[in-house]
């Protein structure tokens, strides 16, 4: 999870609490964010959670999956809504949870490349 389905709808959807999600060994919450505004969504980092102010089409672009199989994933599935491909940086992470996850997103129509 994390937001993505958000990104694109009008509205601001708020995203906490999320405080204790910080002490987890990745910054999950910064990494949705740096995600979806990196695919030229307009979030807002919170200290308890972020903010998506909606209405923006996402451009697509380059995207870093932080080495979390669960951030590239949300970065896959963000790619139909983009204008352009998606490149994940990191996507080798989701080799561990689901080995054949772009095989089957890209059979589903989604313009994906995994970069390292």
């Amino acid at each position: 999870g994390g937001g993505g389905a958000a990104a694109a709808p009008t509205g601001e959807p708020r995203f906490p609490p999320a405080a204790g999600r910080r002490l987890k060994q990745r910054d999950r919450i910064s990494a949705i964010a740096d995600v979806l505004q990196s695919l030229g969504g307009d979030v807002e980092e919170l200290p308890d959670g972020f903010v998506i102010r909606g209405g923006r089409q996402l451009y697509g672009g380059t995207a870093n999956a932080h080495g979390d199989h669960r951030i590239a994933m949300m970065a896959a599935c963000l790619a139909p809504q983009c204008l352009h491909p998606v490149s994940i940086l990191g996507a080798e992470s989701v080799e561990k949870s689901y080995p054949n996850f772009f095989q089957d997103i890209v059979a589903l129509g989604a313009q994906v490349e995994r970069s390292v």
